[in-house]
């Protein structure tokens, strides 16, 4: 009828469907599979170790899939790129910030974090427990 609203629900797109409004990257990324360990640094997030694999990458900002659920927009996060669990590897340890999280078609979370500052470079980054992550 004349004046009303159309009040039929309207189909909603899984977030990982949405087309993509604005290019907000600043550099290019690359297809790179290397291993990635992130963690929070905030006590007011759930505290994990997550051990994963990049999907991409660019010199300052990653981006894999996880099952972990502990993730959101904004929140600090220390990523150690690229990552070995061996005692001589060289990790790079950096603070980074979670500026999005996709809605995967399998149930997983794609998470991009840009990396603001390095930390360490090195063998051994203080701190680095990872029992659980690997067993």
């Amino acid at each position: 009828m004349k004046g009303e609203q159309d009040t039929a629900p309207k189909a909603e797109l899984p977030i990982a469907q949405l087309p993509s409004a604005v290019e907000r990257r600043s550099r290019r990324r690359a297809k790179i599979y290397l291993p990635i360990y992130v963690r929070p640094t905030e006590g007011r997030y759930e505290s994990f170790d997550d051990v994963r694999t990049t999907l991409n990458a660019s010199s300052d900002s990653v981006y894999f899939a996880s099952w972990q659920q502990g993730y959101c927009a904004g929140m600090r996060v220390m990523v150690t790129f690229p990552f070995s669990p061996v005692p001589s590897a060289l990790n790079v340890d950096y603070i980074g910030q979670v500026v999005r999280v996709d809605r995967l078609s399998d149930g997983r979370l794609g998470i991009a974090i840009l990396l603001l500052t390095i930390l360490h470079v090195g063998s051994q980054a203080p701190n680095r427990t990872l029992d659980q992550s690997l067993a």
